[in-house]
């Protein structure tokens, strides 16, 4: 389970990167994505990392063809737990760069 918990947050983190950092493979898009006008849309499908932890669990848990149990739910809050932890570290390091800058 360890496994699919950090495939899935690793998952999350390459889409959120991908498209919301500068020169960035997918950052193209974010213009087109910003069009969308609902935040509860933008967030779980590429604007928040801990959002995304949802939707992408679900989708990964299915293309794993696992069985819908209690499991997945487990699984998606620890995702959630997961990429929670991965934004709260790049905030710090961005916090960090911007106080050398000084």
């Amino acid at each position: 389970m360890m496994g699919f918990i950090l495939t899935t947050s690793l998952i999350c983190l390459a889409i959120h990167v991908s498209i919301n950092w500068d020169e960035y493979v997918l950052n193209w898009s974010l213009k087109y994505l910003d069009r969308i006008p609902v935040n509860f849309i933008k967030k779980p499908l590429y604007a928040c990392l801990p959002c995304m932890g949802s939707v992408y669990t679900i989708a990964h848990w299915f293309v794993a063809e696992r069985p819908l149990e209690w499991g997945l739910l487990i699984t998606l809050l620890a995702v959630v737990g997961v990429n929670t932890l991965i934004e709260l570290f790049i905030r710090t390091i961005e916090a960090i760069e911007n106080l050398e800058q000084f």
